[in-house]
């Protein structure tokens, strides 16, 4: 005969209270500094450059499924109607920011780190 135990709630709760940290932690951790080591390039045209939430910029590459954006770019001295003119339909390069969170599971989410075109630097937020 199958018998089901009642755990107490304290205990319970101190089972998951270190998890629920820990998740809480992993979820909301910020970013890291940009450097080559966490950071990957890549280079496509670009499509469609607006503005988002909190005064984000973001960037929409042709063939690339991906959410790029520049945190708080407005705030940063970026000018979106300038980057809609000099970068919309060129061939762009960038190098995101490897970050893993619940939030963002698979990865489409990607904060830049670096955005040049032409081989001029619109764009750098590494530290190396």
């Amino acid at each position: 005969m199958l018998t089901i135990r009642r755990i107490p709630l304290s205990l319970l709760m101190a089972g998951l209270c270190p998890l629920l940290v820990a998740l809480i932690f992993v979820t909301l951790r910020p970013l890291a500094p940009a450097t080559v080591q966490n950071t990957e390039e890549v280079q496509a045209t670009l499509i469609r450059i607006s503005e988002g939430t909190s005064h984000d910029l973001l960037i929409e590459l042709k063939d690339d499924p991906n959410h790029y954006y520049i945190n708080r770019g407005l705030e940063q001295g970026l000018h979106l109607q300038e980057l809609k003119n000099e970068l919309e339909g060129k061939e762009i390069r960038l190098r995101y920011i490897k970050h893993w969170s619940l939030l963002n599971p698979v990865g489409r989410a990607r904060p830049l780190a670096q955005l040049s075109a032409d081989g001029k630097a619109i764009f750098n937020a590494m530290v190396d």
